[in-house]
């Protein structure tokens, strides 16, 4: 409105009306129109730039400041609320869990793991006594003793932490330790080595790449036998028909081929990691797609095993 009435006579552009005034110095807090829009007032009355710079300053430099600080103020004072709700909420969950199995001296072991076996039914029960003793370990040396009820609140402390195995040595207990006998736990510590060798995924890339460029190349060869490149890929007559010949055993033998090598690493993979092996997604994914291929090879040569039989 200031801007309207002070520069209404000198500015035709920027402040022609209300609304124009308006926009001009809403643009003027981002600087993205400074210092053109004051430029023509100035040409006119030498005074007009106070007015432009007390209204940067007090807008761009006070009043934004201002209005940053109530919006954090009131995200921050949103999310103390959200936590706190989130752990009163945690707190009575456990509260309520803790009368239902408590009994005279607290929660016993033997009500522990049926709870979470309905709580956290993926861990295991190792992990679930690992859990318990870790309660304990605070309060008390005895680790078996009852839960108190303030133990029982740490529950979701302890229920993120990643749990290992280890020997009276310290060192990592892995899935081949105890196998009997000793040739096969020297084979599945020789295939957990080569899993972990940083050139065995190296390789298998490149045998997944060389994979790919030989089927897209049959596929080349497929599309010249139905007509598509005949003169580019055959060049000479009587190619194609001799494409027609090679090309059925050529596509099943290389098929079978990276089936096996795709099998095999697979093998070694489940030997070398053991169980684990199903706890990661891409695993499971390749396990899926290799068996699906090895099914569709079989079916593939199932009628020349027949005839041969």
């Amino acid at each position: 409105i200031f801007g309207f009435y002070f520069f209404a006579g000198v500015d035709y552009h920027y402040f022609s009306s209300y609304g124009q005034s308006f926009v001009s110095m809403f643009v003027l807090q981002t600087t993205a129109n400074f210092p053109d829009v004051m430029m023509e007032a100035y040409n006119k009355v030498s005074l007009a730039p106070i007015f432009f710079v007390f209204f940067l300053v007090f807008s761009l430099y006070l009043l934004s400041n201002v209005l940053l600080s109530v919006v954090y103020s009131n995200f921050q004072s949103h999310e103390k609320a959200r936590f706190k709700r989130r752990f009163l909420h945690r707190k009575k969950a456990l509260e309520v869990a803790y009368k239902t199995l408590a009994t005279k001296d607290g929660v016993e072991l033997q009500e522990f793991f049926p709870f979470m076996a309905r709580f956290q039914p993926q861990l295991p029960n190792w992990q679930v006594l690992c859990v318990y003793k870790a309660m304990k370990h605070k309060d008390s040396d005895d680790d078996l003793s009852p839960l108190t009820l303030q133990q029982f609140y740490t529950l979701y402390d302890f229920l993120d932490l990643v749990w290992i195995r280890v020997d009276e040595y310290g060192n990592k207990l892995l899935w081949y330790t105890k196998l009997k006998p000793a040739f096969v736990m020297k084979t599945a510590k020789a295939a957990r080595v080569l899993v972990n060798w940083q050139w065995f995924n190296s390789t298998i890339s490149v045998i997944i790449v060389v994979n790919t460029l030989i089927n897209v190349a049959l596929y080349l060869y497929h599309l010249d036998d139905l007509g598509y490149f005949s003169d580019a890929i055959a060049g000479v007559e009587g190619n194609v028909t001799h494409l027609e010949a090679i090309q059925g055993p050529v596509l099943t033998g290389f098929s079978i081929f990276f089936i096996i090598i795709y099998v095999l690493e697979i093998t070694v993979r489940i030997v070398g990691l053991g169980p684990n092996y199903f706890t990661n997604f891409w695993n499971w994914f390749d396990f899926i797609i290799v068996g699906i291929s090895f099914l569709a090879v079989l079916l593939e040569i199932s009628p020349a095993l027949k005839f041969a039989v």
